[in-house]
């Protein structure tokens, strides 16, 4: 167990973005440039929850496991399937955002991967460019997703989703989708299965 672990969470996972970034470096800490924007945006402080936060803001994602599938949406404005998610909101824990998220945009319950309560961090932080939405007025900005394995909640019903997205089960080895490909080598580093 880690003997630093903050569970402030409702999930029991810390909700202080700084600690868990820290943490999460010091296990992968061979992504330490790759998370430059993000560690230099929490260094000079405030609210990098808001979606007004520049140049990025932290967002959390799920990826949804179940006998050996992974769960995906297809991203009508990105036109692109990935992992469901969406924003932090203020004072949440991204580990809470990303499984009401998940349950948000597919109607389906998930719980935290039992690894998480060990680790007490994301299994993957992504940063990624998101273009601008006019319609939304929105500029170009990036994206801080914290990165959550979670699991079917196989005691819960599916609920019709509000926000109707499309929904698809992938075998998880066929997933080699830019960074999600990245997220099986972890589980394989960790030991973990679908």
């Amino acid at each position: 167990m880690n003997e630093r672990l903050k569970n402030d969470g409702r999930h029991g996972v810390s909700s202080d973005l700084g600690y868990i970034v820290d943490e999460y470096l010091c296990e992968y800490p061979s992504e330490s440039g790759a998370l430059i924007p993000l560690t230099e945006q929490l260094g000079r402080g405030g609210d990098i929850t808001r979606r007004s936060a520049s140049p990025g803001h932290v967002t959390a994602s799920g990826i949804v496991l179940s006998r050996g599938a992974v769960l995906l949406v297809f991203h009508p404005y990105l036109k692109r399937w990935l992992q469901p998610g969406g924003h932090v909101e203020s004072s949440e824990a991204p580990l809470d955002a990303a499984i009401r998220e998940v349950r948000e945009e597919t109607g389906i319950a998930t719980l935290a991967h039992p690894w998480h309560f060990k680790a007490g961090i994301p299994l993957d932080i992504d940063i990624h460019a998101i273009p601008e939405n006019p319609a939304k007025g929105e500029p170009s900005h990036m994206h801080f997703d914290f990165r959550y394995l979670l699991v079917r909640d196989e005691s819960q019903p599916i609920l019709r989703s509000a926000e109707n997205h499309q929904c698809q089960w992938t075998d998880i080895s066929a997933v080699s989708v830019g960074s999600l490909s990245r997220i099986g080598q972890k589980m394989s580093r960790h030991g973990l299965s679908a």
